[in-house]
């Protein structure tokens, strides 16, 4: 748990939190909140289809069931905003 914890979902929105609300509107800061609030989103989760698997289909089935659903939306750059930020650089073979 503590190692899925470090490079975890819920871990780069709570550091992040101050920089991800800043200016924005009532759904991304209603996805943000949420997402930090909710105790039931599995730690070790690294995809959107996994998250959707395992926590949308039970969890928040009425708001982010749907991927075209406003706030599946809002969720679904905040969640790539993470990935994109906490991806590892490929390394360049000489």
């Amino acid at each position: 748990m503590l190692r899925t914890w470090s490079t975890s979902f819920k871990r780069w929105l709570i550091e992040n939190k101050s920089r991800l609300l800043k200016g924005v509107n009532s759904d991304r800061r209603h996805v943000s909140e949420g997402a930090i609030a909710c105790e039931h989103r599995p730690p070790d989760v690294q995809s959107w289809g996994d998250l959707h698997k395992t926590y949308f289909k039970e969890f928040a089935p009425s708001m982010y069931h749907f991927e075209e659903a406003p706030m599946a939306r809002v969720f679904k750059k905040v969640f790539e905003k993470w990935q994109n930020e906490t991806a590892v650089p490929e390394t360049i073979a000489a």
